[in-house]
């Protein structure tokens, strides 16, 4: 069973890396996923012996860049000055019979997107969403693609593991400090990101659907719902309705599926172009339900961890797939140690291949001893 910690280069460094590893084996983890790339941080360290908080303003590359980029190339973190504590940690962990993995962060990238504010996702309403780049642009595919290639060509990795390499999802989680007046339901929050820039404009032209009109319809509804009091919620009924007076938008999100799904293909041949055993795995954000034509590119996912949707997963993926269930044991819904050795035991019985577990810098002390009984427990 396959036992993998997420972890920042902070957090490790601060531990130390011999310190590190040694945690590893004691808690039953078989593999680490190396943040290589990630948004701007703060995260408050429980166990930390070096410090409590840390704070990482800009997006940031934490490992040193050596692949051939363009206009769009990640920013190497001060940390990483003089030093690759990725590929040191790929070596150690390989010396202890372990697995190194990256977790990439995508287009959820502020510097470059604010950088090159063409390249961002823009809004029904006109607006740039500074903190997202659009993956429907070719720069930022060649970006993506030139990325990974470089991760898979310079280290021994068993995996890359990749998040935000698509549309965002909402509104929210885009900047240090964000405040609204209204209750941003799912609904809307959904609207608001929706990315309606030249390049999308394009593709879907290209499919024949009539973007610009979507567009506007688009942004009546969300200034209609900006004008309604915040203590009338919206209610399912006006998604319902909207897409039922509207059959383009379930076209137009058809597109994005097809651009999201080309790029994947794209990353993929980068990555097995210069490693071809080295497995290339989507970060689901915790979909319930995988697209059937995932395997086009990706060789697994990781789900959120409970039964139902690892079962759900397994039958769409088959049984070659990698599934692996993203386990987060802290706030804000911290599992109780029962709950963490149910939860690895029904996955596991659901037909997941292993735990992602989120994430080191954020663990407490009791958190280390849970994970060690839970996962002890599951190995029978």
């Amino acid at each position: 069973m396959h036992h993998s910690l997420y972890a920042h280069l902070w957090s490790i460094e601060d531990r130390g890396q011999a310190g590190f590893v040694e945690d590893l084996r004691r808690a039953g983890l078989n593999a680490v996923s190396f943040a290589a790339t990630y948004h701007a941080v703060r995260q408050l360290m429980p166990a930390n012996p070096a410090r409590q908080v840390f704070y990482a303003p800009r997006s940031h590359a934490y490992f040193p860049p050596r692949g051939r980029y363009g206009r769009l190339a990640p920013e190497p973190s001060p940390l990483v000055a003089g030093r690759d504590t990725l590929g040191d940690l790929s070596q150690a962990l390989s010396r202890s019979g372990m697995r190194c993995k990256t977790w990439v962060i995508g287009c959820h990238n502020s510097d470059l997107a604010g950088r090159c504010p063409d390249l961002a996702i823009v809004n029904a309403l006109g607006d740039r969403l500074p903190h997202h780049l659009c993956p429907a642009r070719g720069e930022v595919q060649q970006y993506l693609a030139s990325l990974l290639a470089d991760l898979a060509g310079h280290y021994d990795l068993h995996a890359i593991e990749v998040e935000s390499f698509g549309y965002s999802d909402g509104f929210e989680h885009g900047a240090h400090h964000e405040m609204s007046g209204l209750v941003i339901d799912a609904w809307h929050s959904r609207l608001l990101s929706l990315c309606f820039c030249p390049g999308c404009l394009e593709a879907a032209t290209a499919a024949g659907v009539a973007a610009d009109a979507l567009a506007v319809a688009i942004r009546q509804e969300l200034l209609e719902w900006m004008d309604t009091p915040a203590w009338k919620s919206a209610t399912p009924e006006v998604a319902l309705a909207f897409a039922a007076a509207h059959p383009e938008l379930a076209a137009f999100l058809g597109v994005r599926r097809r651009v999201t799904h080309d790029l994947g293909q794209r990353l993929r041949e980068a990555v097995h172009a210069v490693a071809p055993e080295t497995l290339l795995i989507d970060l689901g954000g915790g979909q319930a339900s995988p697209a059937p034509d995932l395997l086009d590119w990706a060789d697994g996912l990781v789900v959120r961890a409970d039964a139902v949707t690892a079962a759900a997963a397994r039958q769409t993926l088959g049984p070659s797939a990698y599934v692996g269930c993203g386990v987060y044991p802290m706030a804000p819904r911290p599992l109780t140690p029962e709950q963490l050795r149910e939860a690895l035991t029904a996955c596991a019985a659901a037909g997941c291949d292993g735990f992602n577990y989120y994430n080191h810098a954020l663990m407490q002390r009791s958190t280390w001893h849970d994970l060690r009984e839970a996962i002890a427990a599951l190995a029978g």
